[in-house]
């Protein structure tokens, strides 16, 4: 088996119309924003980095995608450092690496503990600084492995988020679950070695 990616990236310069509409939406507003700049979502080869070539190669449900994406990361009632944690363990549970290598760098940023991350990623018993911590991480991690939430696990999370905060954590799990499967199945490679990302 190859490691090499599946799809061939498109360029700006190839895009149809459909893909122009996806390539602009993706470049634009607050997510370029937060890469620094268009420039930040775009690869040495001119490509769209992480999942949205993808996207592209499906514009009509890569643009809505994206939309559901943006709206995830920008718009949710989740905290960014909750956010990030979540993306974190869906990362880690789908052994993404690039999800994981992005996200990573985001959730150290909103201020999760190195410790948190590496024993996320390894599937360490946690001991967790804070309840709200582990309950996070003890519902996403519930979800990714049955789909469903037990009612103490249920109740407690919503004595801590409230109703849209736990409608909000499912969607993130569920977004970037879809996000992890493009990474993984296309084969988008992260930057860094795979060895470098998750603990042996």
């Amino acid at each position: 088996m190859t490691d090499l990616p599946r799809l061939p990236s498109i360029r700006q310069e190839g895009l149809s119309e459909d893909q122009r509409v996806v390539w602009e939406q993706i470049t634009g507003g607050r997510r370029a924003a937060a890469h620094g700049g268009r420039g930040g979502l775009i690869t040495a080869e001119g490509g769209l980095i992480g999942p949205f070539n993808a996207f592209l190669h499906s514009p009509r449900l890569g643009g809505p995608a994206a939309q559901l994406g943006e709206a995830v990361r920008f718009d949710s009632t989740l905290d960014r450092r909750t956010l990030e944690l979540i993306i974190v363990v869906v990362a880690a549970h789908w052994r993404s690496d690039f999800e994981f290598w992005a996200h990573t760098r985001y959730a150290r940023e909103a201020g999760v503990e190195e410790e948190l991350i590496s024993a996320v990623a390894s599937g360490a018993d946690v001991t967790f600084a804070s309840l709200d911590d582990q309950r996070i991480v003890e519902a996403a991690t519930e979800i990714l492995r049955t789909g469903r939430l037990g009612d103490d696990t249920y109740d407690s999370l919503l004595t801590q988020l409230g109703t849209s905060g736990v409608v909000d954590l499912v969607t993130v799990v569920g977004y970037y679950s879809l996000v992890a499967f493009n990474l993984n199945v296309f084969r988008v490679p992260a930057p860094v070695a795979s060895s470098e990302l998750w603990p042996t």
